[in-house]
């Protein structure tokens, strides 16, 4: 990561989710830690987004529940990265990273040439918009989404309920 995107997070970090009483995210510092090399628990995806499939791999905190939880949905073209980083409770980020290939990836020489990252944060179980967001922008309607893929895949029913999060409040 840059040094100018990490910038970037801390300040849109430092005044919204501090206005809305989430002070020093630990979710924040969480999701930028690197991941080990291998998830504690790999399940594969029950309604796929492409033929090529898709898994969720589970990673656990210190205290053995599901810190880190990554629904990855690979294609022929890139892949999607959905990540929930949980911080506490009350203290949430979701990011979703689409990655584009150059040639599809069943071609030689195909790699990743296109990275981008959407960022949401939830305190205390409320989406934290953008200073100039409203509950029917674009931002809030993919916030949601992305929150859904967690809230509603019974395939991780049981660790979701294992992190103890607080119901977020999707608009």
């Amino acid at each position: 990561m840059t040094i100018i995107r990490l910038t970037m997070l801390a300040v849109l970090l430092s005044t919204s989710v501090a206005s809305a009483g989430c002070e020093d995210s630990k979710a924040f510092f969480a999701n930028e830690k690197p991941l080990p090399q291998k998830a504690d628990q790999e399940i594969e995806v029950e309604v796929q987004e492409s033929h090529e499939g898709g898994a969720y791999f589970i990673y656990l905190g210190t205290n053995k529940t599901p810190q880190r939880i990554i629904r990855m949905d690979f294609g022929l073209t890139g892949r999607l990265l959905t990540k929930l980083t949980i911080g506490a409770p009350n203290d949430i980020m979701i990011s979703v990273t689409k990655q584009s290939y150059n040639v599809p990836f069943t071609e030689p020489g195909s790699m990743t040439v296109r990275e981008e990252t959407d960022f949401y944060f939830f305190c205390d179980g409320k989406l934290v918009d953008e200073p100039t967001a409203d509950p029917a922008s674009d931002y809030a309607k993919a916030a949601k989404q992305a929150a859904e893929i967690f809230i509603t895949s019974p395939e991780i029913a049981t660790q979701m309920k294992a992190t103890k999060i607080m119901p977020l409040t999707l608009k």
